[in-house]
């Protein structure tokens, strides 16, 4: 889950970038057959040179990544938890407990006949705390993480776990795509790369899930996604790439983008977190942004606003 911060922002460096051209795909061509599909981009990097990456993926971790994440249903989570409190009624009737529950909406309701207030009173905390850790258990089922009692979020730091071994092949060829083995090249051509593809909100169940995120496959499928799906398909190719690497998601109000802990250059903006500094690299697009350097209005937000982070596991 995302750790928010109870402390003021420890540190920025560098300078903040005046502006940069957008990003440009210049190809995009997605073809199935019976085992793999086929992905083909192409795009201008941040050196205003052209890029080309050719990879293929297991049509199964594809067809699977479409269904992976879904929006959160709430109806569904509200049965889960009826089911979980009714078998456990159910089992209390055939112990003998004089004590009946029903799930009336989003409440439970209690009635008990020959039980001590005391006994009447631990049955109610126990089947409360059952019915937090039901509905606990449906929410990282379905890859999401509480941010309050009352909302979820995407599990970003999971998701990008579990593709790791997923974008392998478009990690290794992005890598064969970048102009030298200098980890920030590479990581600039990765960044560049998702900086072309178009931003969507993801909101719109027409052209997309509507959950508003897609998972890294999805997103080089549908050729479209936000901020944080652009920065979790981010965390994943750069964990293959870069095994020992500490990544964090950054999240500011309405955006996220990533942190990687390596040393700064002097031009770069970076975040200090404990005793470690992270360099930033916003990967959303359009504007072609190299890393350690964000937007101006993310920049802005940063300074303004106590931003929060959840670092993926290695």
């Amino acid at each position: 889950m995302r750790r928010i911060l109870n402390i003021s922002l420890l540190g920025l460096m560098g300078v903040l970038p005046l502006g940069h051209a957008h990003a440009a795909q210049t190809d995009f061509n997605v073809f199935a057959d019976a085992r793999t599909v086929t992905y083909r981009f192409g795009w201008i990097g941040h050196d205003g040179k052209p890029y080309k990456s050719f990879f293929r993926l297991a049509r199964n971790d594809v067809e699977i990544s479409a269904k992976d994440f879904q929006p959160f249903d709430n109806v569904a989570a509200s049965k889960y938890v009826s089911e979980v409190i009714n078998a456990y009624n159910a089992q209390r009737k055939r112990q003998g407990v004089k004590m009946d529950m029903a799930v009336v909406g989003d409440k439970v309701k209690f009635s008990a006949t020959e039980m001590t207030q005391a006994d009447f009173n631990a049955e109610v905390k126990n089947v409360k705390a059952m019915r937090k850790k039901a509905m606990d258990t449906f929410i990282a089922a379905n890859l999401y993480t509480k941010v309050t009692d009352t909302s979820v979020m995407p599990d970003h730091k999971r998701i990008a776990s579990m593709y790791v071994g997923r974008m392998r092949t478009v990690a290794e060829s992005l890598a064969r795509s970048s102009p030298s083995y200098d980890p920030r090249a590479r990581i600039n051509t990765v960044l560049s790369f998702l900086q072309t593809l178009p931003y969507d909100t993801l909101d719109d169940r027409t052209t997309s899930n509507g959950a508003g995120f897609v998972t890294p496959i999805q997103l080089l499928t549908q050729n479209k996604g936000d901020c944080d799906s652009k920065a979790v398909a981010m965390a994943s190719i750069l964990r293959n790439l870069y095994p020992k690497l500490r990544i964090v998601m950054i999240y500011i109000p309405g955006h996220a983008f990533v942190g990687l802990k390596m040393d700064p250059e002097p031009n770069d903006v970076a975040l200090k977190i404990g005793k470690h500094k992270f360099v930033l690299a916003e990967p959303v697009g359009p504007a072609r942004v190299p890393l350690g350097q964000i937007a101006p209005d993310s920049y802005a937000k940063l300074k303004q606003y106590e931003f929060s982070y959840q670092e993926v596991p290695f």
